[in-house]
């Protein structure tokens, strides 16, 4: 089965300081109806502990990513590390993994890059 990224293009969600993107959330339309999917920092985990079956599906589907070889094997955006976050849609009907980036680009600046959104169901397939 192929597993889709809803997510076609990777954009810039966020440039400025850490508080911002700490204090709000981003949202982006759910990709299975029409409510919005919540997510941000808070609650979010590293790619490289996520479920490792699930991981080969997500980095499967998002163009652009670098695996890191190293004491830490680790996959990358731009040289940032991946952040996953399950969630559901506002409706409460999806479960909806997004996966974006967070790095300090300067000192109290800060990028992050929406680069996945995935159905949850599709990955436990």
């Amino acid at each position: 089965m192929k597993i889709v990224n809803y997510q076609s293009e990777i954009r810039l969600i966020h440039d400025g300081f850490e508080d911002a993107l700490l204090k709000n959330d981003k949202k982006v339309k759910c990709p299975c109806c029409d409510s919005i999917v919540y997510f941000g920092l808070y609650n979010s985990e590293s790619l490289d502990v996520f479920d490792e079956r699930k991981r080969t599906h997500i980095v499967g589907g998002i163009k652009g990513l670098k695996f890191i070889e190293g004491e830490i094997k680790e996959y990358r955006y731009k040289n940032s590390p991946l952040r996953v976050l399950k969630t559901k849609c506002s409706n409460g009907l999806h479960n909806i993994v997004v996966v974006f980036t967070y790095k300090e680009t300067q000192p109290a600046r800060y990028a992050s890059y929406l680069v996945g959104l995935f159905d949850d169901e599709s990955l436990n397939k």
